[in-house]
């Protein structure tokens, strides 16, 4: 796989990054806009959210994706995300009028995993191999504990959510995905997650919960939009 970004001239504070991804027989360009000058490693997560999109648009292409607005069955289901991704998110949560609300609602969640023995697996999730991860996220659907961003059976961040839910784009009923351990669910089959590449090159690897807040959300690391791209993409 490669990531080619460059950053055509722009003004109004926002760059433009042509990003070229090719792996397999799969291939894909586009331009996302990023924030110019040097930022944060979370700041260009909106762009990679953008890149999610598109893989899985020509993945899905021909397909009929059963995935409806309404539908919250995915939302139960325990969420891995970069840290990145985790500190973009909390930096959005925090900015919304109704951020106590959203902190209540997580608050409620943390104390199910407590109650139920789960609060250190889920909050050690990055020390997890791929058994145990599978095992947590199957005792983490039993609970039916949903998003603390779900409202209605709606996603309130749907235009800011973590990548992993965005790969989740399934063709079965919606009502399979409240079910997952019948094995009945079938997905849109992607080239490859584009979540786990970015889990895997973040400057700190490894899955957190979109639950469990991070420590500090601002790092120190400061850097161009298209370098942190070309990291996080896997082309440094």
């Amino acid at each position: 796989m490669q990531a080619l970004p460059q950053s055509p001239a722009s003004s109004d504070g926002i760059g433009r990054v042509r990003v070229s991804l090719a792996t397999g027989g799969f291939s894909l360009e586009t331009i996302v806009e990023v924030p110019r000058g040097d930022v944060a490693e979370h700041e260009v997560v909106p762009a990679l959210g953008l890149i999610a999109d598109s893989i899985v648009s020509a993945a899905s292409r021909g397909l009929d994706v059963s995935c409806r607005p309404g539908c919250g069955a995915c939302c139960r289901q325990l969420v891995p995300v970069s840290l990145p991704e985790l500190r973009h998110i909390t930096a959005v949560w925090a900015a919304r009028g109704d951020a106590d609300e959203i902190a209540a609602r997580r608050d409620h969640a943390q104390r199910r995993l407590r109650d139920n023995g789960l609060a250190g697996a889920v909050s050690g999730m990055t020390a997890l191999d791929a058994r145990e991860m599978a095992s947590l996220a199957r005792r983490y659907m039993d609970l039916g504990i949903a998003c603390p961003f779900l409202v209605d059976e709606r996603c309130t961040i749907h235009d800011q959510r973590p990548l992993s839910c965005r790969e989740y784009a399934v063709t079965t009923p919606p009502e399979e995905c409240a079910r997952p351990g019948r094995r009945l669910v079938r997905r849109v089959p992607l080239p490859f997650s584009l979540s786990g590449v970015v889990r895997r090159n973040a400057s700190e690897p490894g899955w957190r919960s979109l639950i469990c807040p991070p420590s500090h959300i601002d790092e120190e690391l400061r850097s161009r939009a298209a370098t942190w791209l070309r990291r996080l993409l896997g082309a440094a």
